[in-house]
């Protein structure tokens, strides 16, 4: 019989399960693909292995898990995207500003990889970058997934991305309040020390403010908690909350509405700006058009389009920073609240 997987608790109990025989963990090293036996470094694999992977534990073991009540449709905050002409020196700027910000790996397109800035509750700030300065000479103005068109139009805000559970029934949910939807189409990117990571999105009406995404291979190997890359001088822990530019207060509210199944409320006073806030998942998300066409808020969205405006990172100081500086981090509004 072959050995169990290390990080398989053999013998004793899993959470909300019957323990572990030595045969049924020999059938799960066949039952799990090969990438997953690296999770000797997960706390909890009913968090760490995606669903499907836990139904075939279950099928081939009997092991009980957790099963889902409703589908879960509910939304929260991933990560946010700023994009950089060169990757190492935007690392190094953030680095400066308290952040624990590191490498990331390139994606599975060659064509951008990026760096990362992970907080304590899950969410991330993406530094995205062309792998090669070539690429921009040769940019598909067509090809708009790796997000290089916004790198043209200078460094800054480009997108972000809210995390779903159970992405194919989102995209039913989006379909049913008559919304176009592209995917899931799966992604993914290679970690510096060779793990292989995957990812599925979906799109609305092809466009990539917001995207969805849901990992294919643990969460935590995408976006890590180890103590030294969730901990930032600057004491921030997470995101408390991000700005949109959109155009049409009244269109965009609609929009967002169908697409996360949340009624707006009234958003804070911005100057010169009519506002609406969602409240998801421990964030909120509130969009900004401008009232008048002198201001910053009218000029910004000529320059980038409906994109994150400025974003808000909750930290333990007394004293919180405020906005950072803006070429440090490179064109994107960052406060410290």
């Amino acid at each position: 019989m072959p050995a169990a997987p290390a990080h398989l608790p053999v013998g004793g109990p899993l959470r909300n399960s019957r323990p572990l025989s030595e045969t049924s963990a020999a059938v799960i090293r066949s039952a799990v693909p090969a990438q997953y036996d690296r999770l000797s470094l997960c706390r909890d694999w009913q968090r760490a292995w995606p669903r499907r992977i836990q139904e075939r534990i279950a099928g081939s073991t009997g092991v009980d898990i957790p099963r889902r009540g409703k589908t879960n449709v509910s939304f929260a905050f991933d990560h946010a995207i700023i994009a950089v002409g060169a990757l190492e020196p935007a690392i190094e700027h953030f680095r400066a500003l308290g952040f624990s910000a590191f490498y990331g790996g390139q994606h599975a397109d060659g064509k951008t990889h990026n760096g990362l800035v992970v907080f304590e509750d899950g969410g991330y700030l993406e530094l995205l970058a062309p792998v090669d300065v070539d690429f921009m000479a040769s940019l598909d103005t067509v090809d708009l997934s790796s997000f290089l068109d916004f790198v043209a139009k200078g460094d800054g805000w480009a997108g972000y991305a809210l995390q779903v559970e159970d992405i194919d029934a989102a995209a039913q949910a989006m379909r049913d309040r008559q919304l176009s939807v592209t995917g899931p189409t799966a992604n993914g990117r290679t970690r510096p020390d060779g793990t292989e990571l995957a990812w599925r999105t979906i799109a609305i009406d092809n466009t990539r403010t917001p995207f969805f995404i849901t990992d294919e291979t643990p969460r935590v190997l995408r976006v890590p908690d180890d103590a030294d890359k969730v901990t930032h001088a600057n004491g921030v822990t997470g995101v408390d909350s991000m700005i949109v530019a959109v155009q049409n207060l009244g269109k965009s509210s609609d929009y967002y509405r169908a697409m996360l199944g949340v009624e707006p409320r009234n958003g804070p006073p911005i100057a010169d700006a009519g506002t609406a806030s969602f409240t998801l998942a421990g964030f909120t998300l509130t969009l900004a058009a401008p009232s008048v066409q002198d201001s910053p808020l009218y000029d910004y969205l000529k320059q980038r389009g409906e994109v994150p405006y400025e974003i808000h990172l909750r930290t333990n100081q007394l004293q919180p920073a405020g906005l950072l500086d803006v070429e440090r981090t490179h064109e994107a509004r960052i406060v410290l609240v």
